[in-house]
């Protein structure tokens, strides 16, 4: 503190602390005020709250190359691309942040390989990765998928009920592998009267069993087959079919039983009429009760237009009988 005389001096300072604790909680500059003792004047000081240095990213890790197959989709690379990296913090110590990959692209049978730019979320940082691109292996057989995305085999028996559809797909019996299949592939139906199939979409016709049947031209070179002459010069490989089949059933619809509406009227047969005496009457000779053919019952159990068809057929019975 300086005097009027101009000489120096220190003096006890006591500061408004009134809002440090938010001012603390937030990076900024702020200016605190305190009161001098032994004078009226204000002292003031700036304050500068910054990031701690472990919270200051600077530098993050550099990724390896990886392998995608080719033949791959933009989901199929991004899902390769590592999810996270770790960051070099301005006090030495290393964090994980998350990536967002920018505009990954889709691979072709035969790319190249290429780089795919990111940045580190929260960040300014960016980063990189180098995309390798493999070949897929050939594929050494054909498999056909049921409706529920299973594998079937020779001997798998698919049901359907008549006038149903159900979708097959074919795919490369070393999926698993990365192998795909490159070509077009040829269904075909031991009876198209039973059932049909075109590009893998099954139609049930009628009740029988079909075998159903996918084929793919392969030429030697996709197929990885080679040959040799007799005087031990490469020879062109022959084509050759890859071929999977599965049977369908087709069976009959499964009937729903629909509840019927109302309740029942609590009659009973041979029900007695207040004077105690029964009110049932004994049919009379070849009347609809007595055609001996159950027709009655018949009767009593549908409504509609089968009542109506069931009443005629008796009728028509009856006159006969009368003739």
């Amino acid at each position: 503190m300086t005097y009027s005389d101009g000489h120096t001096d220190e003096a006890a300072v006591t500061w408004n602390t009134d809002g440090l604790d938010k001012h603390l909680a937030s990076v900024g500059e702020y200016t605190l005020e305190g009161s001098v003792e032994g004078a009226t004047l204000k002292a003031t000081c700036k304050l500068v709250v910054e990031t701690p240095a472990s919270e200051i990213p600077v530098r993050p890790a550099t990724f390896a190359p990886i392998e995608v197959f080719e033949s791959s989709s933009a989901d199929d690379v991004l899902k390769s691309l590592p999810k996270k990296v770790s960051v070099m913090m301005k006090d030495g110590s290393q964090e994980d942040y998350d990536v967002d990959w920018e505009n990954v692209p889709a691979l072709d049978w035969g790319a190249d390989d290429v780089t795919v730019g990111g940045k580190v979320r929260g960040t300014d940082l960016t980063v990189s990765c180098r995309v390798c691109v493999k070949a897929r292996p050939v594929a050494n057989g054909l498999v056909i998928v049921d409706q529920n995305g299973k594998a079937t085999t020779a001997e798998t028996v698919l049901k359907v009920e008549r006038g149903k559809e159900i979708d097959l797909a074919a795919a490369a019996s070393n999926a698993a592998d990365g192998a795909l299949l490159r070509g077009a592939v040829t269904w075909a139906s031991s009876d198209p009267t039973i059932a049909t199939v075109e590009n893998g979409k099954v139609k049930a016709l009628k009740n029988g069993t079909v075998v159903i049947t996918v084929t793919m031209s392969v030429d030697g070179d996709a197929a990885a087959i080679a040959t040799l002459a007799e005087d031990g010069a490469a020879e062109t490989p022959a084509p050759q079919q890859l071929t999977a089949s599965v049977t369908v059933e087709v069976v009959e619809p499964a009937v729903v039983q629909k509840p019927t509406s109302g309740k029942d009227n609590g009659a009973k047969p041979d029900a007695k009429d207040p004077s105690g005496k029964k009110n049932g009457k004994k049919a009379a000779k070849g009347s609809l009760a007595e055609t001996g053919d159950n027709t009655a019952v018949a009767v009593a159990a549908l409504g509609g237009t089968g009542l109506l068809a069931l009443i005629a057929a008796a009728i028509e019975k009856l006159r006969h009988r009368a003739k």
